[in-house]
């Protein structure tokens, strides 16, 4: 089971607890008031422990949410750094391109590939360096990125 299923799982056994707790105060708020007696000292102690175990409860609560919050803080930075790092390792060239061409993101793959350096790959238009190097028609690489399709598969054989 993943970490954020884990941490769903958990989070709906807490709103349960709580919930049961909430109706098991709320029926011994009502038995002290309808079926004991109001100016009693046991309906005031009484009262008065719900109320504190209430407290608690919510204080509890809140603990609860910051380590889920900083649970999955963590666990977002640790698949970003798992993706930047198979981004920057991979042998092969990864480009994001634009509408118009203009190399977005590139990894270091892509920068040897293409022969140039991190500044001049910046500078290069993508759809230029395609039908410099191959001598095709990027028309249908510029339609798919004009209507913001994903390419996570595509190739061009350079």
């Amino acid at each position: 089971m993943t970490s954020e299923k884990k941490m769903w799982l958990l989070r709906v056994v807490e709103k349960l607890l709580v919930f049961l707790i909430f109706l098991l105060v709320g029926a011994g708020v009502w038995w002290l008031i309808f079926q004991g007696n109001s100016d009693s000292p046991t309906l005031q102690w009484g009262l008065l422990s719900l109320t504190t175990l209430l407290l608690v409860l919510l204080v509890i609560q809140n603990i609860v949410d910051r380590f889920f919050s900083q649970a999955l803080e963590l666990t977002s930075q640790s698949n970003d750094e798992k993706f930047r790092s198979l981004y920057e390792s991979s042998p092969t060239a990864l480009v994001t391109v634009n509408s118009g061409g203009k190399i977005l993101k590139y990894n270091p793959a892509a920068v040897q590939f293409m022969g140039t350096d991190m500044e001049g790959l910046a500078n290069l238009n993508f759809y230029d360096f395609v039908v410099e190097h191959t001598g095709h028609d990027p028309s249908m690489l510029q339609g798919k990125v004009r209507s913001g399709a994903t390419m996570a598969d595509e190739e061009v054989a350079i």
